[in-house]
């Protein structure tokens, strides 16, 4: 077993775990057609197309985490030995870092494509006059998943660096 193995599993349980809030959404969204249509508010169809592609957005991600793992993992990890033998804390604490570093990138990529369907719905003809109000308010959102992206990113860039400060020991004094 490598230890590009071993990261592309862990990215494949990250899959899992958007896969589980994506179906999570999907229910809500469903769950809206439950919902009697009230004066003044969206009906269930409206309300669908204004937040379905958030949830499109998570079962992207997850289905990216799925069936990309292993490329994403080529890229990232090494293809060395991961015997238990060799195993130090150090390797444990980089492979953790980097899968916490996608997961938190991959996190940020709902808020984006939150804010670009809001966009879409609200620059249709009939509800223009309430984009520029709209849009003023879903800044933070967008803000904050460009910041986890980006921390994300940063994290898993640099996990082998952050790793070695903070497990600084010898690698060979280390071992498990």
């Amino acid at each position: 077993m490598t230890i590009r193995q071993v990261g592309a599993t862990g990215i494949k349980l990250v899959g899992v775990y958007f896969a589980a809030s994506g179906l999570i959404g999907l229910a809500r969204l469903l769950a809206s057609f439950g919902v009697p249509k009230m004066e003044g508010f969206p009906g269930a169809g409206e309300m669908l197309a204004a937040n379905a592609l958030p949830v499109v957005g998570v079962l992207g991600v997850a289905a990216a985490c799925l069936f990309g793992a292993d490329w994403l993992a080529s890229r990232v990890f090494e293809d060395e030995d991961f015997g238990l033998d060799t195993l130090s804390r150090r390797d444990l604490l980089e492979v953790g870092l980097v899968l916490l570093g996608v997961s938190t990138a991959l996190g940020g990529v709902p808020a984006l494509l939150q804010f670009a369907g809001t966009a879409l719905w609200y620059a249709e003809g009939s509800r223009q006059s309430m984009f520029s109000a709209t849009m003023e308010r879903s800044w933070d959102p967008v803000v904050n998943g460009v910041l986890e992206i980006l921390i994300g990113g940063a994290l898993a860039g640099g996990a082998r660096r952050l790793s070695s400060v903070l497990d600084s020991k010898p690698v060979a004094d280390a071992a498990l």
